[in-house]
């Protein structure tokens, strides 16, 4: 069943240890990062820093498009932190490179969503204080609010996804991937495959969700099916909740109530269905 419980009302350490832990609530051992091929539209981890394009010029708030890799390699989460100690007698300090595996978190929500809940925003504040990688969509709403947090930590370990051909919003100057639609897609199925590939390649998900959007839905979903664990906070029921597995999922679902899953239902494919019948 799905961990859930009402917000704000958190105590300080409540909300430090919830944010510190990803998952809460889940059983430890469960989850383990993963090392997926790339295609060919994504480089390696170290590449989510300001500057990593190698294409030239910069068109505003849409960044820079990640220039294609030379060939496909395995995703590392490695990021390359520099250390410093006192050289004993010698009142120096001395620095080293120290290389540290990360996580990669995905964060998303509702386009409706223009204010993120404070929880939320203080978790942000400890996946760039804990140098996370994060993935993260393009669209208005709860994608470009959770940017301009990000940015306004100057936090560099960041990828933004995107379907056309620039990003609609890329308001740090991050590393943006250009996930192309399937020939003649239109609306919510022109991003879908960008959702899926940053799910995809997640250790974990961060969601604000309007309580009704499907395609915040989905993406939970998607977590779900690989054993990602996402917390959600759920705007319109005021509660936060961590969707470690399907059986989560369908309960937040239900909770929802049946138009929402009829909507949810629609924009499902084979194997997401296919999925859930597991």
């Amino acid at each position: 069943m799905a961990h859930e419980r009402r917000f704000p009302p958190f105590t300080y350490s409540d909300r430090l240890a919830m944010m510190v832990t990803f998952p809460f609530g889940c059983r430890l051992g469960a989850h383990t990062p993963r090392a997926l091929p790339l295609s060919d539209h994504i480089t390696k981890a170290e590449d989510f820093k300001v500057g990593a394009s190698s294409t030239a010029g910069r068109p505003g708030r849409g960044g820079r498009p990640l220039a294609e890799p030379a060939k496909p390699a395995q995703l590392s989460a490695t990021i390359v932190r520099a250390e410093g100690e006192r050289v004993a007698g010698s009142g120096q300090d001395r620095w080293r490179e120290r290389r540290v595996t990360v996580e990669m978190i995905f964060i998303g929500g509702s386009r409706d969503i223009f204010e993120l809940p404070e929880p939320a925003v203080e978790r942000i504040g400890a996946i760039v204080a804990a140098e996370h990688g994060v993935f993260i969509g393009d669209a208005p709403g709860a994608d470009a609010e959770a940017q301009s947090v990000l940015a306004g930590y100057g936090y560099e370990h960041v990828g933004v996804f995107h379907s056309g051909k620039e990003p609609r919003n890329n308001l740090g100057d991050w590393a943006a991937y250009h996930i192309p639609p399937p020939p003649g897609a239109q609306g919510f199925a022109a991003h879908a495959e960008k959702d899926r590939e940053m799910a995809r390649r997640a250790d974990f998900g961060l969601m604000i969700w309007d309580g009704a959007s499907p395609g915040t839905a989905l993406n939970m979903l998607r977590l779900a099916i690989i054993a990602s664990p996402c917390v959600v906070y759920d705007m319109a029921r005021g509660v936060v909740r961590t969707i470690c597995n399907t059986a989560d999922w369908r309960a937040m679902l239900h909770d929802a109530g049946p138009q929402v899953s009829q909507q949810v239902a629609a924009r499902m494919t084979l194997d997401e269905r296919n999925a859930l019948r597991q």
